[in-house]
C-alpha cells in the first residue's frame, strides 16, 4: 500500500517545496501538506531513536559477560563503544557498500540460530524428551514447556509482544529507501514476501522450538535467548560476538536509510 501510495503521489501535479527531501516527506506533503511532513518525519525520528537504542542495549547485553570484556568495560562503556563503531558505517557513500555486508550479517544470524538449537538440545534435550513422554495428567506438576502461555497474560506482556512483532516486521520504516535503490524495483514485492516468510520461519524455529528447550534452564528463557548459552564455550562466545556485530551493522543501516 505504501509503494502504491508513492506511485499515486507521483501522478499528482503538486509542487513540492525545496525543504521536503525524503520520499516519505514528499508523499506526506502531497497528501496532507506540512502537517503530513511533520507527522511522517517525527514518526521516523522516534522509530529510528527507539531502534538504535534497542540495538545499542542489545550490543552491550551480549558483550558484558564475555571474558576480558567484562573486566574492562561497563554497560555504559559498551553502549558508547557501539556508537563509535556505528558512526563510520552510517557515513557510507551509498547503500551498496552496506548491502555488500548483508550476506555476512545473514551468515552470523544463521550461526546464532544453529548455536541456540544445538546448545538447547545438548543441555536440555533429554529433559524435554522425558517431559514429552510424561502422561498428560502429570504435566501440570513439571516445569516444562506446557507452562509457557500461548497468549500474553498481562498488558505488559502484550505490549512487549507488540513491540517485538513491530520491530521484526517493521519494513515500513525503510521500504522507500530500499525500493528506490533496487536495480529492478518490480522485484520489491517478491523481496518483501521472502523476508516476511523468513522471519516467520525463524520465529517458529527459535521462538517456539528453542523456548520448549530453554524453559528447563533454571533461570528460564532470557529476553535474548543468546544469554542462555554457556560462557565456557568458544562457539557460544563467537555466537554472541557475531550477533553483537550484527547489531552494529543493523543500526548503521537503519541510520543511513533515514539520513
Amino acid at each position: 500500500m505504501m509503494i502504491k501510495c508513492r506511485y499515486a503521489a507521483d501522478n499528482l501535479d503538486i509542487p513540492v517545496p525545496a525543504g521536503v527531501l525524503s520520499t516519505y516527506s514528499t508523499v506526506a506533503y502531497k497528501g496532507m501538506g506540512w502537517i503530513g511532513v511533520f507527522l511522517a518525519d517525527s514518526s521516523l525520528i522516534i522509530t529510528l531513536l527507539g531502534v538504535c537504542c534497542a540495538y545499542q542495549i542489545n550490543f552491550a547485553t551480549l558483550m558484558i559477560d564475555v571474558p576480558f570484556v567484562n573486566t574492562h568495560f561497563s554497560v555504559t562503556g559498551l553502549i558508547i563503544a557501539s556508537a563509535v563503531l556505528v558512526a563510520p558505517l552510517s557515513l557510507a557513500k551509498d547503500l551498496k557498500s552496506l548491502a555488500s555486508m548483508s550476506s555476512i550479517g545473514l551468515a552470523c544470524i544463521v550461526l546464532n540460530i544453529v548455536a541456540v538449537m544445538v546448545y538447547g538440545c545438548l543441555l536440555y534435550g533429554d529433559t524435554a524428551i522425558e517431559e514429552f513422554s510424561l502422561p498428560a495428567k502429570h504435566s501440570g506438576d513439571s516445569a516444562g514447556f506446557r507452562h509457557l502461555p500461548s497468549f500474553p497474560t498481562s498488558i505488559g506482556d502484550g505490549a512487549s509482544f507488540f513491540g517485538v512483532a513491530v520491530f521484526c516486521f517493521g519494513i515500513c520504516a525503510f521500504a522507500f529507501p530500499i525500493e528506490e535503490t533496487m536495480a529492478d524495483c518490480k522485484q520489491f514485492y517478491l523481496a518483501v514476501t521472502g523476508c516476511l516468510v523468513l522471519v516467520c520461519v525463524i520465529y517458529m524455529v527459535v521462538g517456539d522450538g528453542a523456548a520448549t528447550l530453554y524453559n528447563y534452564d533454571r533461570n528460564g528463557v532470557q529476553g535474548n535467548i543468546l544469554l542462555n548459552l554457556p560462557l565456557d564455550s568458544l562457539f557460544a562466545i563467537t555466537a554472541r560476538l557475531s550477533m553483537a556485530a550484527v547489531c552494529c551493522y543493523s543500526s548503521s543501516f537503519f541510520i543511513y536509510t533515514h539520513m
